[in-house]
This record gives C-alpha cells, structure tokens and sequence, in this order.
C-alpha cells in the first residue's frame, strides 16, 4: 500500500483513495472467510510435510476459486445500482487475494523465497507500471484501477498454480480445517481495530476525511515494517534464549532500540513530507491541520511494537489461546471506542483511537503476561517509562519542524 500511495492519490485524489483503500479494508475481512483461512493451514502441514503441503494448496485453490466464482457471480446479479457495485469487487477481489495468499504460503512452506519474493515484486511493478502508462493517457477510476490489480494477481496465481510441481500426498483435511478456522477470530480481531475506523469515517463522517485517514495511515504504517520484522525474529530468538530475555537489562536495552530506530524513522518521514509539499505535492494534506492527526497514529503503530514482546511471552508458554481472547477484548473495546469519538470528533476522533487502542493492547498483553511470568512485573515501569517518553519526543519534534518549516 505505502509504495502504491504516491501514484493512487495523484490518480484518484483524496477521496478516490479513501474509497480505494476502503475497499481493501473489506477484502482483507473477507479474505479468511472465502478460503476457511486454510493458507495458515498450508503453511502447518507444509513445513511437517511438503507434499501434504502441496495437496492442500492444490485443494484449497480450487476450493477457493468454486467459491469466489459463485460468490461473485450472485452478488453482481443482485445488485441492482452502481452505488453498491463496489461489494462486487470486494469480493472478487478478496477472492483473487485469497488465491495468491494460499500459493504464497505454499512457497513459503516449501522454503521457496526467491519465488515468493519474485510474486511479490513483481505484482508491484506491473501494477505500477501499468497505472503509470494509462494514468498519461486515461483517466482512470477506481473501478478500473480494482479491475487491473484483481488480474495482475489471478494471472500471477495461475503461473505459479501451473509451474508448483511436484509429488503430492492426500489426506485427512478435516484437521487441518479446524485449526485453520480456529484463528480466524484472532486475524480478525486485529483487522477490526484497524478497519473499524474507516467504516466509521465512512458513516459519521464523508469521503473527504476517510481519505485524509488512509492517507496519514499509509504514511505512518512505514513503522510497521519495524514491527513486522520484530515479529518474525523475535519469537524464535525468544524461545531458545528464553532466561535471557526475563534479564530487565535485555528487555530494556531493546526497547530502547526500538525507540531510537522508530523515533529516527519519524524524522526521516517529516523531511519526506517536507520534500512532498517544497516539489511534489502528492499528498493533499497540508491544510487545516491535518497532519497532527499523523503524529496520533505514528505513536500508536509505535506503542504495537511493545505488544509483540509480552506477547511473545505468553506465546513461549504456550497461551496461544489467552493471546486470542487478548485480541478479541481488546478490539470489542477498540470498536467501541472509536464509534465514539469519531462520532464526536470525526477525523482527530479516528487518529487517537489508533493511539488509545494500541495501547490498551500493548498493557492488557504486560498485564496478562505477568501473571504467567513474574519477571514481566520488573521489566513493566522501564518501558513503560521508554514508551511514554518517545511519544512525548514525537509531538515536541512535530511541532518543533512544523515551526521552523511551515509544514
């Protein structure tokens, strides 16, 4: 989404890229539920056994294509006005994502990352390659820009479908199937905490504000590739050196990485939107004090990061069910927040609930994982502290640059 940003917003505006972005939000909803969330399964069963692996991948595709067909095909004959034709693609579209998502994680589990990393760059280049070209040439819209991303990745999916050879061996899928969809609460859980405010943007508010939203959201989601990252590596590095990480020395030294590394990140993308609006001018959202709402939702992407540590405590003691029901709370408490305030206070509404609902997530996970591990009770106040302290550098610099600059 953040490298689409620049080329989507120039092309469809403000507005256009609120309801593009809307639209995803839909289809990453639905994408669990039109494939039973089985490319978590394919994974499972691939790195225990690649041909299982296979089998599955093959199954769940053809499984996933029957359902998005009918799905499809229903939803386009009973709707009846333009207005609603974008549930159509939310569909078909999720259902193209969910094909791309199972072969992906069939090369995941086949340990295949060239060909993974060779989808992944290459669904981006041809799509902005090809925006790039008609953008000269048409005007697009957004109808049109779905229906181009929706056959960059079926076409994509059928390669990698045709050329996935290799021995396959059948079995029972009813297993596999019940754990699949027993983490489909967890994944949505955590796409309610996001996708709750632009539903509500939507329908307290109007396009104009959702767009400023998504676009602040893209922007500041750069501090999720941190955060990602930390959740790939830290769970193995925490299971085999376990002792050392209950040391309040290690937990505190890396908080304070963290911090630094995210803190620098935020100057560098004050100087990038500085840039924009010297030269570009790809972002409309320089007026009226917008981006202040950027600096709310920065913090709380940052305060995320802390979740993944205690998080992964309860995950090397096994509570992989009480880090569910932690999700399940916190976004039914996260939902109802923001109804309320951007109901009350519309656009500033959504960018501190993004900052009150990860941190709510991030001291209910401390809280919980400290009643299964004691040392959590020592490391709590030093990052508390850590996390508290770079929030408030995030605003003092904010408005810092905006003074000295003009931004």
């Amino acid at each position: 989404m953040l490298l689409y940003l620049p080329l989507l917003s120039s092309i469809l505006g403000v507005e256009g890229y609120g309801n593009y972005n809307y639209t995803i939000i839909l289809t990453r909803f639905l994408i669990p539920v039109i494939c039973l969330n089985i490319f978590v399964g394919i994974i499972k069963t691939g790195a225990e056994n690649i041909k299982r692996g296979l089998y599955l991948c093959r199954v769940a595709s053809v499984f996933t294509f029957i359902v998005t067909s009918l799905a499809a095909a229903a939803a386009y004959f009973v709707i009846s006005d333009a207005k609603h034709l974008i549930y159509f693609y939310v569909i078909a579209l999720a259902g193209c994502e969910a094909l791309q998502s199972i072969v992906l994680s069939y090369l995941r589990a086949a340990e295949k990352n060239i060909s993974y990393l060779l989808f992944v760059i290459i669904k981006v280049c041809v799509f902005i390659g090809i925006l790039s070209v008609l953008k000269s040439n048409y005007e697009l819209s957004l109808y049109q820009i779905l229906n181009i991303q929706m056959l960059i990745t079926f076409v994509l999916f059928i390669y990698y479908f045709i050329t996935s050879k290799g021995a396959v061996e059948r079995f029972p899928l009813k297993p596999i199937i019940i754990f699949s969809l027993y983490l489909i609460p967890h994944g949505i859980a955590q796409w309610g905490m996001v996708a709750c405010k632009n539903i509500f943007l939507k329908t307290f508010s109007n396009d104009l504000m959702l767009g400023y939203f998504c676009i602040l959201f893209t922007v500041g989601s750069v501090v999720l590739l941190i955060n990602s990252g930390i959740g790939i590596v830290l769970p193995q590095h925490m299971i085999q050196n376990y002792q050392k990480w209950k040391e309040s020395s290690l937990v505190r030294s890396f908080f304070l990485q963290y911090s630094g590394v995210v803190f620098l990140l935020f100057i560098a993308i004050l100087i990038g939107l500085l840039i924009d609006k010297t030269y570009f001018s790809f972002f409309d959202i320089y007026d009226k004090g917008i981006l202040l709402n950027f600096v709310f939702i920065y913090a709380g992407f940052y305060i995320l990061g802390f979740y993944y540590y205690y998080s992964n405590i309860l995950f090397c003691l096994g509570k992989s069910q009480v880090i569910m029901w932690i999700t399940v709370v916190t976004s039914v408490i996260s939902i109802s927040l923001s109804a309320v305030l951007i109901f009350l206070f519309d656009l500033p509404g959504a960018a501190v609930s993004i900052t009150l609902s990860y941190l709510i997530y991030s001291l209910l996970s401390a809280f919980i994982s400290s009643k299964h591990e004691k040392s959590v009770v020592k490391t709590f106040i030093p990052s508390l502290k850590i996390m508290l302290s770079t929030g408030i550098l995030f605003f003092i610099s904010f408005y810092i640059f905006s003074y000295a600059f003009s931004l």
